[in-house]
């Protein structure tokens, strides 16, 4: 079968501005058919989108239970090197010295 310019198959429509941002619209974060419900797995570590940006999630756990952000020089180990295991047993604040000490210098980064 060949196909011509306005065979029914290929009608050859332009769609508009306005369509095609509700198309785009329609596949955003909670209507996209693979949500996740706002949480993702990145560099072995738990991600959760959080007003809009995702934040690690072991960082944001902690900062609920302390109640106060974590500060500059604060970082959360995981006791048992599990990082996507965020139970708050397994968590403990140190600081950025300590937590070099405890990992031997194998981190880098914010944790």
């Amino acid at each position: 079968m060949k196909f011509k310019k306005g065979h029914k198959i290929n009608k050859g429509r332009k769609l508009t501005a306005e369509h095609k941002k509700k198309i785009s619209e329609s596949h955003l974060r909670e209507k996209h058919p693979n949500w996740k419900g706002g949480k993702r797995l990145q560099n072995g570590y738990f991600y959760i989108l959080i007003e809009g940006n995702y934040i690690r999630e072991h960082r944001y756990l902690m900062e609920k239970f302390i109640g106060r952000k974590l500060e500059p020089n604060e970082m959360v180990h995981h006791i048992n090197g599990i990082k996507t295991d965020n139970r708050l047993g397994n968590l403990q604040i140190v600081d950025i010295v300590e937590h070099g000490r405890i990992h031997g210098g194998q981190h880098g980064g914010k944790n």
